[in-house]
């Protein structure tokens, strides 16, 4: 297979890749003839052997596909699926133990075993697990008993009445911590009032308990609802990271949600959604989106059915929100119809709008103008360094910046401050151009590949924008782009 991945080698020598489905390479193995016999790839296989080629070939510091690579996704995937040591036992281990030292032959031999019976063994302790939650949270949680948890496990459980004894301590300490904290409160709210009745403790422990439990049906319901895609993301991402933190593999859909992040636009409808028990629900509206515009959606408001233009209604009460969402969706000048529940008054109605692109306004620069001893500045606050990575005519976080410093000229403004709090960053093109903004000419950053070359990345725009006073405000959370930029 590595072989049949080095042949296509020119194939990914001239652009950058996004690991992501990789039809196109899929289809060229598949129907490329070869001097030698082989099965057609699951594209599973081809992914991971994809993945690995790349990383052995390109990444800044190579390492070996060998046992100590091996070992190192074995104790990531195992960590990646039971970091607590809540689901596997020592049984479990046991048996797929065998797998240790053989996770890079199977890599090179395109087999699966590891990650397809420890996701098997996984899934089945967790349905175990969730069967046993009523039962563990039916009945007051004794605090007077003498109980010890550890929340850094370093064995698993010997037997699954241990893993189950071990959840049930897990849910008492979630239950614990609830108690204390709502007992806390209840005590500084009658300091303050002496005419204010405390809860008791019975009472508090009960609600602490109904929530608990809550809590983690709708995590198991979200666990059992994981696509394939997902488990693999998973175990690829073990690889990934044992080259450096930095590395991530991203599915399909996490990259489409990446990118639609990166560049604040998404086609749809307009509306935030959320899970709330068991059904989807409108969280708020985007303003000037089509769900807006259509006026008929509300926050509260719960989607019980969709369909696409003059198809079939499908029910997605219950169904992940990930799906829901992806249904909702869609391209720009498509129709989606509604089935909803209204929350203001519980009445049904089917609505039909049409999908535009939309934009989230948190996203973009904005600026305000501030005054302080007679003297005017501008305040810029810059979220992420966001841009289209499929259409390049759109916004962009250099542009819509030199936009800003443009309007607060025209008011007047004697200096600018440049806010890059909780600014992750995002595209390092957009750190050198805006940059640019504010110098002439000349370097702005130095990249080094594994070669040991530099590259150096100018500002190629002659002249400035602002050439004032400026201030640039960071935090700890501001990283990578707004560290070159600042």
């Amino acid at each position: 297979m590595i072989k049949m991945i080095k042949k296509y080698k020119f194939l990914l020598g001239s652009s950058l890749v996004v690991l992501v489905g990789l039809c196109t390479l899929i289809r060229l193995n598949a129907s490329e003839p070869s001097q030698e016999p082989m099965r057609k790839p699951q594209k599973e296989e081809f992914i991971l052997q994809l993945v690995t080629y790349i990383l052995s070939e390109w990444h800044y510091n190579p390492k070996p596909i060998d046992d100590s690579l091996s070992s190192a996704v074995f104790d990531g995937y195992m960590s990646t699926l039971d970091f607590g040591k809540r689901f596997f036992t020592t049984a479990d281990v046991a048996v797929l133990e065998k797998y240790r030292y053989t996770v890079d032959n199977q890599i090179l031999d395109g087999d699966l075993s590891f990650f397809n019976n420890s996701t098997q063994i996984f899934k089945e302790r967790m349905r175990q697990v969730s069967s046993e939650l009523d039962t563990l949270l039916k009945d007051p949680m004794d605090f007077t008993a003498k109980e010890y948890y550890v929340t850094e496990e370093e064995n698993y459980p010997a037997s699954r009445e241990e893993m189950i004894d071990r959840w049930r301590k897990y849910l008492k300490y979630n239950i614990l911590t609830r108690v204390y904290a709502d007992e806390e409160i209840e005590a500084e709210k009658a300091a303050k009032d002496s005419a204010y009745k405390p809860r008791t403790h019975s009472e508090i422990e009960a609600k602490a308990r109904e929530g608990v439990l809550k809590n983690y049906h709708d995590y198991f319901r979200r666990m059992e609802k994981l696509s394939p895609d997902d488990w693999f993301s998973m175990y690829v991402n073990s690889l990934t990271t044992y080259f450096d933190p930095h590395t991530t593999y991203m599915a399909p859909e996490e990259e489409k949600e990446f990118n639609e992040a990166m560049s604040g636009q998404m086609e749809g409808i307009g509306a935030v959604l959320q899970q709330k028990d068991g059904y989807i629900t409108i969280s708020s509206i985007v303003p000037g989106g089509p769900a807006a515009k259509d006026g008929n959606l509300a926050a509260g408001d719960q989607i019980l059915e969709v369909a696409q233009g003059d198809s079939l209604y499908v029910n997605i009460v219950g169904m992940m929100l990930d799906d829901a969402v992806e249904m909702i969706r869609g391209k720009k000048g498509t129709t989606v119809r509604l089935k909803i529940q209204k929350a203001s008054d519980g009445s049904f109605r089917e609505i039909s709008i049409v999908r535009d692109v939309v934009e989230i306004d948190e996203t973009f620069v904005r600026s305000a103008v501030v005054e302080k001893d007679g003297h005017k500045y501008g305040v810029i606050y810059v979220p992420k360094f966001y841009v289209n990575f499929e259409n390049k005519d759109s916004r962009e976080a250099s542009s819509d910046l030199e936009k800003e410093i443009n309007r607060l000229k025209e008011e007047g403004v004697e200096g600018l401050v440049i806010d890059l709090r909780n600014n992750g960053g995002g595209a390092l093109s957009g750190a050198v151009k805006m940059s640019g903004l504010f110098i002439d000419q000349g370097p702005v950053v130095a990249t080094k590949s594994r070669d040991g070359f530099p590259r150096m990345l100018n500002d190629q725009a002659v002249g400035m924008v602002w050439d004032g006073p400026i201030v640039v405000v960071i935090n700890g959370l501001s990283a990578s782009a707004s560290e070159i930029f600042a």
